[in-house]
């Protein structure tokens, strides 16, 4: 039992690395510029792509679990560099 607590902790520290960059420069969902107050906050409605092969290697029920109420992918972010 504690080996799968210790799996199951590494697993969420795993998804947490991957997902709190993400949040950290996502707000909210949006559709354009204008949901993400572009000019006061300097966000940017952009595309989020998450990494299919990541998410590949989560159990259904870990994904269900962290990722379930993802329903959008459009986010407010940091502009990309280019």
């Amino acid at each position: 039992m504690l080996t799968i607590r210790r799996a199951m902790r590494a697993l969420a520290t795993k998804l947490a690395l991957a997902v709190l960059p993400l949040l950290a420069a996502c707000s909210k969902p949006c559709v354009s510029n204008n949901d993400c107050y572009n000019s006061e906050t300097g966000l940017v409605c952009d595309l989020v792509l998450p990494d299919p092969q990541f998410l590949g290697t989560l159990p259904p029920d870990v994904r269900t679990r962290y990722l379930a109420d993802i329903a959008y992918s459009s986010y407010c972010v940091v502009p990309r560099s280019k």
